[in-house]
């Protein structure tokens, strides 16, 4: 597989960025939300909605090495219920406070 680009992908943010733009403010504000977002990319929009969700997990999975290393390169400290991980459609993920799979 060809790796990604990260500052080729962001060549095109406004055009990537703006389908989550029309659909974030439609997003159900809850608490304790456990939210993943399959092909995080570079990781601002994974980061921006958790912002949006305060005092939910949120978790950025990509399979490009190269976008994760963007992505984790604008991780906040403070946000410890985000992370990024490597991964598909197909991983397991655990989120705090799940059953977890047999």
């Amino acid at each position: 597989m060809t790796p990604w680009d990260p500052d080729c992908y962001l060549t095109y943010q406004k055009e990537r960025f703006a389908p989550f733009e029309d659909l974030l403010p439609m997003v159900r504000l809850r608490p304790n939300l456990r939210v993943i977002d399959l092909g995080c990319g570079t990781g601002e929009l994974t980061l921006r909605l958790a912002d949006r969700l305060p005092d939910s997990h949120v978790v950025g999975i990509d399979t490009s090495e190269e976008m994760l290393e963007k992505a984790r390169g604008v991780e906040r400290p403070c946000r410890r219920a985000t992370r990024f991980r490597a991964g598909d459609s197909c991983t397991t993920i655990v989120l705090p406070n799940t059953a977890r799979p047999a």
